[in-house]
């Protein structure tokens, strides 16, 4: 048997079309996924406000709720790695405005894509459906 990186389309499709994985609100509702929620406890940190999820780091897989075609974590707990290479038109301009470090691609050959967030991430930009990270297997550049 063979197993394979899903490509960065099969991702989106897998995800739906919703501005988060979890529909149009913020922040995520309970049971949402596993984010930097108020849990952590960091006083140093900023966490997301009136959202908590259980899990301080890493949660097992399928703890929350299951999106609507029944895939799990897709929008948190820890970000995906997609066989595409990043690519900075897969960005926003709004979003490579916000973080210009997504408008360096390296020729779209430098970095693969890392969708979803992840348990470390609080800000809205980093939680849509169509945010992509970039990095290499060996450490991601946030």
């Amino acid at each position: 048997m063979k197993y394979r990186l899903p490509t960065d389309a099969e991702w989106s499709a897998a995800v739906g079309g919703d501005k988060y994985p979890w529909g149009s609100q913020w922040p995520p509702p309970t049971g949402a996924g596993n984010y930097f929620g108020q849990e952590v406890q960091l006083k140093k940190w900023r966490m997301i406000e009136n959202y908590f999820d259980g899990a301080p780091r890493t949660a097992e897989v399928g703890r929350y709720t299951a999106n609507r075609l029944g895939l799990y974590d897709l929008g948190g707990n820890v970000s995906e790695w997609c066989d595409d290479y990043y690519r900075k038109e897969m960005n926003s301009a709004e979003v490579r405005k916000e973080f210009p470090v997504w408008e360096n691609d390296g020729g779209g050959s430098a970095s693969r894509v890392l969708r979803g967030g992840s348990w470390n991430c609080v800000r809205p930009s980093f939680l849509l459906s169509a945010f992509r990270f970039g990095g290499a297997p060996a450490g991601v550049r946030l």
